[in-house]
Parts: structure tokens; C-alpha cells; sequence
């Protein structure tokens, strides 16, 4: 499922991602930018040839040019080029934030608005009174047997 997203929304990272740099030694190295549940808020979105690729304020030097390699299409996007600061990574490593969560539901069936819910006040459900079980009779369950005779 492909979501629609706007400047300005909040975007939660589904999978921790790395950038993979080559030092001028040839030796590779890995650094972590995202982590994954980790929220921003989308500052730019671009689409390159597959798919939406969203700017959620990571960047890096402006000399550094930054490649991508799509699993949709098989080709490699340049995500940062060297005019820009910003990253753009693809959309489907974010998700929105669940608009059904429980706290919704409850504001929604309550018809609170947002500044009485994040009060001091709490709500709290009063349990229900615990009722004896209804006693069965003993010959309830003794099924009918008959008698065999051996002989």
C-alpha cells in the first residue's frame, strides 16, 4: 500500500538504515543514519523514475554524492548530489504514524478534543462485579449406564 505524503508530515523509519563509505584506502565502512522507529518530518519530496523519495533533514557535506540502489527498478538513483545537503530516501522505509490507535478511538468515541485528553485527567474504566458460577446439578453430567452381566 503506497501512501500519499505532504510537506509536513511525520514519518516513523520501519528499518534502520546505513551508508556504506569507501575510505581513500579502498577499506569500507559502514555508518548508521537511521534507526529504525525513529520519527521525523518530511521536508522535501522528489519522485526519481520508480518512486517517491522523501527528505526528512538527514544530510551530509555538500562535496559528498550519495547512490541508491533500487530493488524496484534495478538502477541506481543519485539521492544527493552535489547542490544539495539533504538525503532523499525512499518512501517505503517510512511509514505514517497509526491514526487508529487506541487513544484515537477513545477520543473519537468520546468526541474529546486533543488539549482535554493530554490534561492531567485520566480515564478509568470501573470493573465489573464478579458473579458466583451457577452451580450445576451433580446428576447433571452421570450419563445412563447399563448393566452387562458376564457370564
Amino acid at each position: 500500500m503506497k501512501e500519499k505524503w505532504k510537506i509536513n508530515d511525520a514519518a516513523i523509519s520501519i528499518c534502520d538504515a546505513y551508508l556504506f563509505l569507501t575510505d581513500e584506502a579502498g577499506s569500507d565502512t559502514e555508518e548508521k543514519i537511521i534507526s529504525k522507529d525513529q520519527e521525523f518530518v518530511v521536508e522535501d519530496i522528489k519522485t526519481l523514475k520508480c518512486s517517491l523519495f522523501l527528505d526528512v533533514g538527514i544530510s551530509r557535506p555538500k562535496s559528498d554524492i550519495i547512490h541508491y540502489y533500487c530493488t524496484i527498478c534495478r538502477e541506481i538513483h543519485e539521492v544527493k548530489t552535489s547542490k544539495e545537503l539533504n538525503i532523499y530516501f525512499p518512501s517505503s522505509w517510512f511509514k505514517k504514524p497509526d491514526k487508529n490507535s487506541i487513544k484515537e478511538k477513545i477520543k473519537k468515541m468520546l468526541g474529546l478534543k486533543k488539549e482535554k485528553v493530554e490534561s492531567d485527567k485520566v480515564l478509568i474504566l470501573k470493573p465489573m462485579p464478579k458473579k458466583p458460577p451457577l452451580e450445576i446439578p451433580k446428576r447433571f453430567h452421570e450419563k445412563k449406564r447399563n448393566l452387562e452381566t458376564v457370564e
